[in-house]
């Protein structure tokens, strides 16, 4: 499956945050005003209203935990921690998400249930 076939075209109503695959070159330079930045660490980024960097795997719980059963990627919980801190007023607002990964990356994310309910692949 393609990115541009993981989802119907977004509706005007559709409240999902937007999310644009760009090259680690376009958010080395500023980002446009109220966009937040997902990019691997190490990578420069630019001015973003807000930045989330890929982290390590978080510490699993013991075999057969079910929230560990189907371990989600890097990408799944940067979107996800992004999403919590922006809920919780501990970020600055953003409209948009510029993720500096390959496509493939972010088509597995979307696989995930909670990034696919908050985020929608623009082009």
């Amino acid at each position: 499956m393609m990115i541009g076939e993981m989802r119907e075209p977004a509706r005007r109503d559709d409240g999902r945050i937007p999310l644009r695959v760009v090259a680690p070159e376009a958010v080395a330079e500023d980002v446009p005003a109220e966009t937040a930045v997902v990019a691997p660490a190490g990578l420069p980024v630019g001015a973003a209203a807000v930045v989330e960097r890929l982290g390590p795997a978080p510490r699993r719980h013991a075999i057969g935990c079910p929230c560990c059963f189907a371990p989600r990627g890097a990408l799944a919980n940067a979107l996800s921690r992004l999403f919590v801190r922006r809920a919780r007023g501990e970020v600055g607002f953003f409209r948009e998400v510029f993720v500096a990964l390959p496509g493939e990356e972010v088509e597995e994310a979307f696989g995930d249930v909670l990034v696919s309910a908050r985020f929608r692949i623009e082009r």
